[in-house]
């Protein structure tokens, strides 16, 4: 009978020890299950925050899309204008040049032709070939007559 009696302690021993197991799971389980149900509501609320947003990402990457199609349009635009500027930029540089070398001769004759109208006497001035107005009044240049 001892044989008996100590199976019988060490099945009550060993039923006490699968039930403190048994509780132990049973709190971990009970605390897992909240856990779980906890990130459920999270995922939940994730989820239509999610739902509600995926609209406005999709059309913020249509509108990155045209923008940047636009950008690429305005790139090329703007060489194709540099190019043309370019090639106008070498025929208007030879225009200025010339016309800046007219401007300067044409300023440089203007200066001559006011000093020699300026050192000139009218053709009736008799001064320096002998004859003698007796007045010196009288005598006028040329340059009072024109008056540009």
């Amino acid at each position: 009978m001892m044989k008996d009696e100590g199976s019988i302690s060490d099945s009550i021993s060993d039923f006490s020890m699968e039930s403190d197991n048994y509780d132990q799971l049973l709190v971990s389980f009970k605390e897992t299950h909240n856990e779980a149900n906890r990130l459920a509501v999270i995922g939940t609320k994730l989820q239509n925050e999610n739902n509600v947003l995926a609209p406005k990402v999709k059309s913020l990457e249509e509108e990155l899309h045209k923008v940047k199609t636009n950008l690429v349009n305005l790139e090329l635009n703007c060489l194709h204008a540099s190019i043309k500027t370019c090639e106008n930029c070498k025929k208007l540089e030879k225009q200025v040049e010339y016309l800046l070398k007219i401007l300067s001769n044409f300023t440089k004759e203007r200066d001559n032709l006011k000093t020699l109208l300026g050192s000139q006497n009218v053709g009736f001035n008799k001064n320096g070939i002998g004859y003698n107005p007796g007045k010196e009044n009288n005598v006028k240049k040329l340059s009072s007559f024109f008056v540009p």
